[in-house]
């Protein structure tokens, strides 16, 4: 999305673990499909969700990286009410690109980075948000119905989508979701320098507390990778933020 920022080693983090695994869609934000009972039908989970159950199915390509022969395919072979669904209500694009592919890699869910790059997001300021308006969880929750069973994804109130873990250790900042890689982020022969440089600086960030690495590591990185965007007037409640949108 183009109101959404992260800081460089963020990126990084997500682009290594998506080069190890170019066949998944990697992303930062999970969400999860969840079904519901009494009704018969699956419902669209929010962060919240996610963290209460730690499980997950689905990631917002808001943020992510996926090779461009998938988005090919999808504007190619997605199947055309999905394609109508989101050009007509401005939604769940996100929901789509993440079920199509999981419904080419049988089912898999999407990879996700680190735990400590999920957290580093930074949320540009918008007048009005989709996720904003009456009747948008409503809209979402159809769209992950319908597009479960028009992926071929469904089987009564089961899915082929996977569902996976987000945290394998309470509180852990690393190896996130499915597959973690423990190996991705330390230093080896063979890798390009930028790999090389981040691999050694995470190596450091595990022998840290959650405390510390929050506060010495990943609100640093967030404050200087927000700076331009400060003095653009785009954080909320910042002074150059009301300089410029309160005075209209």
């Amino acid at each position: 999305d183009d109101d959404v920022l992260r800081p460089c080693d963020a990126i990084d983090a997500g682009f290594f673990r998506w080069a190890s695994h170019p066949e998944r869609l990697v992303g930062y934000d999970a969400r999860l499909h969840i079904p519901d009972m009494e009704s018969g039908r699956f419902e669209y989970g929010y962060k919240s969700s996610t963290e209460k159950y730690n499980r997950y199915s689905i990631t917002l390509p808001r943020y992510c990286f996926v090779h461009r022969d998938y988005l090919n395919l999808y504007m190619s072979y997605a199947p055309e009410p999905i394609i109508e669904r989101v050009e007509t209500t401005f939604e769940c694009e996100d929901i789509a690109l993440s079920f199509f592919v999981s419904a080419l890699t049988n089912g898999d869910p999407p990879l996700l980075a680190d735990f400590w790059a999920t957290k580093t997001q930074i949320k540009l300021y918008s007048s009005a948000t989709i996720s904003g308006t009456s009747g948008h969880k409503k809209v979402r929750d159809q769209c992950v119905e319908d597009f479960l069973s028009m992926l071929l994804l469904r089987r009564g109130l089961k899915t082929k989508l996977l569902v996976h873990e987000l945290w394998h250790e309470k509180d852990i900042m690393f190896g996130y979701g499915a597959e973690p890689d423990s190996d991705l982020l330390k230093p080896r022969e063979g890798m390009v320098e930028r790999h090389a440089s981040l691999a050694e600086r995470v190596q450091k960030w595990k022998h840290m507390s959650k405390e510390d690495l929050n506060a010495k590591v990943i609100s640093p990185m967030m404050v200087e990778a927000s700076r331009e965007a400060m003095k653009a007037g785009l954080l909320d409640g910042t002074a150059p933020w009301k300089a410029r949108w309160k005075a209209r």
